[in-house]
């Protein structure tokens, strides 16, 4: 509600903020249960499609394997990442 609240404009009653972020949380979590329930849902083909792409393009691209690399190097390096795991682990 804060979220819709602050990005609103000034003029929009606080009961059409509090009314729009109650719909859209409620919008979302009936979204994702479809995605849980449906295991051919279109959102879920999606990022099995674009999973197997990227498996095949690291299998035979050097540049993706690299940038791969790249990302993994600067997600590791992450301090706040290692801080959280570091708290996850334990």
């Amino acid at each position: 509600v804060e979220t819709v609240r602050r990005r609103s404009p000034e003029w929009s009653p606080d009961l059409v903020d509090r009314l729009l972020a109650e719909r859209l949380h409620a919008e979302t979590l009936k979204y994702l249960a479809g995605i849980r329930r449906d295991r051919q849902h279109e959102a879920r083909r999606a990022v099995d499609d674009w999973l197997d792409r990227l498996a095949d393009e690291m299998r035979n691209e050097p540049a993706t394997r690299a940038s791969v690399e790249r990302f993994k190097r600067n997600l590791f390096a992450d301090e706040r990442l290692r801080a959280w795991a570091g708290r996850a682990w334990v």
